[in-house]
């Protein structure tokens, strides 16, 4: 059958079988009401549009016809509806003969794709895959399960051959782990779907084989009501709209797998399905002359060759401009402003109209699903803000995954392949099951509230309604998000294109080049075009076929700002200045302080303007002091108690004898606290009785001096200053302090395992200066501990800990213009450098004076699984006028000399210095700047 191909328009409602099929239902609806209609769509977003153009055009051939209930609207995805009940009319059916001619698989459960495609995720999360991507990976796998391979290749030699760089351009190469992860889904998800029908093998194994003589089986017509009822009805059939991309002549046929489509659901299925539709029409002699088959549309005016030739090239962009809003107030008002005026058409592109929510409470919007919602779920925390709203939400979430889940019918088949891929697996239990749930969904949001009346507006990715030109299109947002694939989702696309280069037909997966085709076909209209961004940061994120080159106009004022004092126009004219320096700073300074704090230096570090207004000019952000936190005063008193508690146990125990006998009693102790109701006891004796039981369980020697030393602390815990806090305030701040004691008695029992002929504790609280240049850094050592091998330096931190996994390092070369993935301690290499330059422990004797590590104990967190000690080994200990100490203390004295110089000119060391600033209302330097500088930096 021929496809149509239209050139008229980018509007669907031009296109002739939108007309024709309106014009047919005015005609017949008035003859017979009770006809069945259906519009089938490939693509999820475009059924709706599609309605919607067909009613304007319905109203349109007869204005005095409604909206009608009996037009049927199916997606893609929702074909495995009619397949769910096609397999399951023939499954119940009496008729022997039939029974006897039906493939195995129409007994066995029915589970459509978007099921198939969540199992696979949830496999996937059971071998241990903790990347984000898991469902564009698992759409992929899926994709090559339903494929016909040929006869001399098979999954896993297709995946070696992407690793082979003559097979194929611009390969990604993909690490041992996750090869086995994907290879491993792929030999499970093969063997567990036989045990299912779906859509696929419904098609495979059905259709193509006894699917006529069934039909024309009389007996069975009348189990068949869904079907028939949907056979006998007026289909239009949309296909998604294809960008062929190649040089064939407009009248040629292109065959389905030839098309580049948005999604990978195999194209060979939905078009066999489409034609055992028609083939079941033609059987049953059903009279029904609509029935309109898929379309191609190309550009305005261009034949496929002529596409293909300039599908590369830019889009015209002279009637485009880009509107930027200067806040998100201004943003949300101007757009909300649109909506009245009917000759512009505003249309939502990257845009999401949740996001009302910053600025409007009346507004709804989607909102992530945190540990909090999750937890109070669990508990059925019926008091919990909006739980009427957000638990419903969450069962359905959990009722799905449930569902996906138990698909899993043999899980010591699960665990076989695990171990023959070397993987890791952890059975399926109540724990693991909550465990993996959170993960499943941890990307999820759910939507609360009433949306804002602009989520009405259409997508720019579908088509719009509407016979006549808006004067302008006002997009919001961009024009789309930039597809960037993961790197393990490129490599199936690697072998996707293997595969289509060996004549295997399958999808090819999402492509830029149908974002592409549908602007270019918009931009042709000359009609002008607005996109309006909320910040400036969105222009960075354009498709680069439409990246803004100019036309970039302000949207909305500025909001005023407050520090209109001379400072602020005295930064920014010395902005370009390249040495930002402050004349009188070293008479001003060394007046008030002869010394500089290790951890004011390190504030200099990170950025020595922020430096300069926080420390120098004094210059602190207001804050509510209302019930809030004294953090400064809990990281004070918990230092005192980590201090006391080692202190008082080295003297008790010694050096030696502090790891082998507090192991045992830290873990009896954190056993004991895990008891929530004992643990958030404001009853101060319950938490003595609690100590002394764990301390008695190891039958110490010296238990009741240990028992004493922990009643002390226990009562430094519940002793408060005299102050005017409320008791709400007092109970608060105890149950910090508490939770911050979990931690360290956590990190101590850590730090007690496994290092024989250990002394603990050897110095603490120790005060240290470091002379740089010109200046003088004094800083205090918690504590540090001594081994044959070398010195163990700690610091205890208060401070809130990164969610993110990290690697500690002492170089600031080292975290210099990193995103991510590192965290730098200033306090670490001074420290060390300090204590490698005194040799301060020259009267132990039996222990190197090498300094062996540096270990940060972070004690905010009290999840085990992350950050729980960052440490820095030394790779030899580090000596004095060593290799590594030359290098610290080279880059630490750059530092000391542009800070006694007063040069704090802006230069965040990497911009996400920049995200959470306090000082970016006056801070001279522009997002543009501090780009280019790392840009700069890096190509040096």
């Amino acid at each position: 059958m021929k496809k149509n191909f239209y050139e008229d328009s980018m509007f669907l409602c031009r296109h002739k079988s939108i007309k024709e099929f309106a014009m047919n239902f005015c005609a017949k609806q008035q003859v017979d009401e009770n006809v069945n209609w259906s519009v089938v769509c490939e693509r999820k977003e475009d059924l709706i549009v599609i309605r919607n153009q067909l009613f304007y055009q319905i109203e349109k051939y007869n204005p005095a016809c409604e909206k009608t209930n009996s037009v049927m609207g199916i997606s893609m995805y929702t074909l495995d509806s009619l397949a769910r009940n096609f397999c399951a009319t023939l499954a119940s059916t009496n008729n022997k003969k039939i029974q006897s001619e039906l493939p195995e698989f129409i007994n066995k459960p029915y589970i459509d794709v978007v099921t198939q495609e969540n199992f696979l995720e949830i496999i996937l999360q059971l071998f241990g895959y903790t990347s984000s991507d898991t469902l564009p990976l698992a759409k992929q796998i899926l994709s090559l399960i339903d494929t016909c391979w040929p006869k001399d290749l098979n999954f896993i030699q297709l995946m070696i051959n992407t690793q082979e760089k003559e097979h194929i351009r611009s390969i990604q190469e993909i690490n041992e782990l996750a090869l086995r992860q994907i290879m491993a889904v792929y030999q499970y998800a093969t063997l567990e779907l036989r045990n299912y029908a779906r859509l696929q093998s419904l098609v495979n194994e059905y259709l193509q084989i006894t699917f006529r003589s069934h039909l024309m089986n009389k007996e069975t017509q009348a189990e068949l009501e869904l079907p028939i009822h949907f056979l006998k009805g007026h289909i239009l059939w949309v296909s998604a709209p294809e960008y062929t991309g190649m040089e064939k002549s407009l009248k040629e046929e292109i065959p389905e797998h030839d098309c580049i489509k948005p999604g990978n659901f195999q194209s060979i299925i939905v078009h066999e399905f489409k034609n055992a539709i028609l083939e079941a029409r033609e059987i049953l002699n059903f009279n029904t002359s609509v029935f309109y088959n898929s379309r191609t549309i190309i550009s305005h005016k261009q034949n496929a060759q002529e596409f293909a030739k300039n599908n590369s090239q830019d889009i015209n962009r002279t009637n485009i401009s880009y509107w930027v809003a200067d806040n998100k107030h201004s943003y949300f008002d101007q757009l909300k402003l649109t909506l009245a005026d009917k000759n512009n058409l505003t249309l939502l592109a990257d845009f999401d109209p949740g996001s009302f929510k910053e600025t409007r409470s009346d507004a709804g919007g989607s909102y992530a699903i945190t540990c909090n919602d999750i937890e109070a779920w669990q508990n059925n925390n019926i008091n919990y803000t909006d739980s009427d709203k957000i638990f419903p939400k969450i069962n359905d979430l959990f009722k799905n995954y449930l569902n996906a889940i138990s698909l899993i019918s043999k899980e010591d088949t699960l665990s076989y392949i695990s171990n023959n891929y070397g993987l890791k697996y952890e059975k399926i239990n109540n724990n693991s099951l909550l465990y993996f749930f959170k993960k499943n969904i941890e990307n999820e949001t759910i939507f609360l509230e009433s949306p804002h009346p602009i989520a009405e507006c259409p997508r720019a990715l579908s088509y719009l309604n509407g016979e006549n030109l808006p004067n302008k299109i006002i997009a919001a947002g961009r024009a789309h998000a930039p597809t960037s694939s993961s790197f393990h989702v490129k490599v199936l696309n690697n072998a996707i294109s293997i595969l289509r280069r060996q004549g295997v037909i399958i999808d090819l997966p999402a492509s830029e080049i149908m974002y592409r085709g549908f602007w270019q076909n918009l931009c042709t209209q000359n009609i002008p075009i607005e996109f309006w961004l909320e910040n400036s940061e969105e222009l960075a994120n354009f498709p680069s076929y439409l990246k803004p080159e100019k036309n970039i106009l302000a949207l909305g004022e500025k909001l005023p700002t407050y520090s209109h004092s001379h400072l602020y126009s005295r930064l920014n004219l010395l902005s370009q200045n390249p040495s930002f320096l402050i004349p009188d700073w070293k008479t001003r300074f060394f007046k008030t302080k002869d010394s500089i704090s290790i951890t004011e230096f390190e504030r200099y570090i990170l950025c020595p303007f922020q430096y300069f207004l926080s420390d120098f000019l004094a210059i602190k952000k207001i804050k509510n002091e209302n019930l809030s936190i004294d953090n400064m005063a809990i990281g004070s008193k918990m230092h005192s108690i980590a201090e006391q508690i080692v202190t008082k146990l080295v003297i008790t125990l010694g050096n030696k004898n502090y790891s082998s006998v507090m192991y045992e009693i830290y873990k009896n102790i954190l056993e004991n606290l895990k008891d929530e109701n004992l643990f958030i006891s404001p009853d101060k004796e319950i938490w003595h009785n609690l100590f002394i039981s764990a301390i008695d369980k190891t039958n110490s020697k010296s238990g009741k001096q240990i028992i004493t030393i922990f009643k002390d602390i226990i009562d430094l815990l519940w002793q408060f200053p005299e102050s005017k806090k409320s008791l709400f305030e007092k109970n608060v701040e105890r149950e910090t302090v508490k939770r911050t004691f979990y931690r360290f008695l956590m990190l101590e029992k850590i730090f007690t395992e496994n290092i024989p002929n250990k002394k603990t504790g050897v110095e603490r609280e120790r005060n240290i200066k470091l002379k740089l240049g010109q200046l003088t850094f004094i800083g205090k050592i918690d504590r540090i501990d001594a081994t044959p091998d070398g010195l163990h330096i700690i610091d205890y931190k208060t401070s809130k800990a990164s969610k993110q996994t990290q690697k500690l390092t002492l170089l600031p070369s080292k975290f210099k213009h990193t995103q991510s993935g590192y965290k730098l301690s200033v306090q670490g290499g001074l420290y060390s450098l300090a204590w490698a330059a005194q040799k301060l422990l020259n009267e132990e004797e039996d222990y190197h004076h090498c300094i062996k590590s540096f270990s940060l104990f972070q004690l905010k967190n009290l999840d085990e699984d992350k950050n729980i000690i960052l440490e820095y080994e030394f790779s030899p200990p580090m000596v004095k006028d060593g290799p590594f100490y030359t290098q610290l203390y080279e880059e630490y004295s750059e530092y000391a000399t542009n800070l006694a110089e007063g040069n704090f000119f802006p230069n965040p060391i990497n911009s996400a210095q920049c995200t959470f600033c306090d000082y970016k209302s006056i801070c001279p330097v522009s997002n543009k700047y501090i780009a280019e500088n790392e840009e700069s930096e890096n190509d040096g």
